[in-house]
């Protein structure tokens, strides 16, 4: 049986614990499987806040034939002058 599965490039779940991993940057976050909806509901909810925030925009990033959206803060009306 394959004790590790990876999920995506920086998730991985380990049967053996019951564990879900998640890298961020060098930095990993690690939870049972049961608590990976909670968390998933908290990031999401952040990811709509932000989107819906006035200080941030909302872009489309081009890289090669892929999209994404990336949320970046809100440049000053002073920058376009």
């Amino acid at each position: 049986m394959k004790e590790k599965v990876d999920i995506s490039q920086n998730t991985w779940l380990d049967i053996e614990t019951g564990t879900i991993h998640i890298s961020i940057d060098r930095v990993t976050v690690s939870m049972i499987v049961e608590d990976f909806l909670d968390f998933f509901d908290d990031i999401d909810h952040a990811r709509i806040e932000l989107m819906k925030h006035p200080d941030f925009v909302v872009c489309i990033v081009e890289e090669g034939d892929d999209q994404r959206l990336q949320i970046l803060p809100r440049p000053d009306e002073d920058d376009y002058s």
